[in-house]
């Protein structure tokens, strides 16, 4: 009934491009992108986060769901050249991983970054098994998040692009990811998934609650992120942010030919769906 949701990835070359790992790609090989281990599984979401942008602009722009079905998710980020949330990044970064030798399973997550009350289970996540031992990785959290895998071993420490996150186990097969900043700085909560797998289709009803309900952040807020090698650049509503060598710039949009502007020249999102939006043709 739902096997459109977990169909194998209509072309691996085409996403591996859009990673910008093309010259990784063989597709005679037993495992076309090489062979499935952390190194390649780290570089795979750093390539991810700094290639394609996490953004909502289709719940908060263009007023519509997200459909979850391989087709769509492929059509839309990889041959659109667009972003997506948790529900789309993660889903089709996991089959793609499920594709290229990966035994990968999705889970439950929780985004707790900056929030003080409890959090309901509105976000997904990816552990993956590499044989000997188990690691999360997420390529579709607008909090912070660590660009490579992070062991699920209690105080497990991983250094990511400057950045410094640990794993922490709780109650009842749930665990936390910690964010330490610089390594200096506080640490803060950032993420909390439950270890344990659950199929691509109990995540339907959860991206449509984030599409629709007037209490999801993205109905109510644009967001728009995308990791850079030493920082990133974010949107909210009409606000950009440029991060670069620990300093931050911020600029106001004024106006939607500059939002236009923002999304093609700072996140690579131009497609004519979305200039027809914002400006009408």
């Amino acid at each position: 009934m739902y096997e459109e949701y977990t169909t194998p990835i209509p072309d691996i070359g085409a996403y591996a491009k859009r990673l910008g790992m093309e010259d990784r790609y063989d597709a005679t090989a037993k495992y076309p992108m090489g062979e499935p281990n952390k190194e390649l599984l780290d570089a795979l979401v750093d390539a991810h986060q700094t290639h394609i942008p996490f953004d909502d602009l289709d719940s908060f722009d263009l007023r519509r769901e997200v459909s979850l079905k391989v087709d769509d998710l492929f059509n839309k980020i990889v041959m659109s050249r667009r972003g997506g949330f948790c529900f789309e990044l993660n889903g089709l970064f996991s089959l793609f991983l499920r594709d290229i030798g990966y035994k990968m399973y999705p889970v439950f997550a929780r985004t707790i970054y900056q929030h003080e009350d409890p959090w309901p289970i509105l976000h997904r996540g990816t552990v993956v098994d590499l044989g000997d031992e188990f690691v999360y990785c997420d390529v579709g959290c607008g909090s912070p998040m660590a660009c490579c895998s992070i062991p699920l071993r209690d105080g497990a420490t991983v250094h990511s692009r400057g950045q410094v996150y640990s794993m922490q186990p709780l109650q009842g097969g749930w665990w936390r990811i910690n964010f330490h900043h610089d390594g200096s700085g506080p640490i803060e909560r950032t993420v909390e998934f439950l270890n344990a797998p659950v199929e691509f289709a109990d995540m339907i009803a959860l991206a449509r609650h984030c599409c629709t309900a007037p209490s999801s952040p993205f109905t109510f807020k644009r967001l728009c992120n995308l990791r850079k090698s030493d920082g990133y650049y974010a949107l909210t509503d009409n606000e950009l942010t440029i991060s670069s060598g620990g300093v931050k710039e911020r600029r106001l949009i004024s106006s939607n030919e500059e939002i236009v502007r923002v999304l093609d020249e700072y996140f690579n999102i131009g497609t004519p769906e979305l200039t027809e939006h914002f400006l009408g043709k």
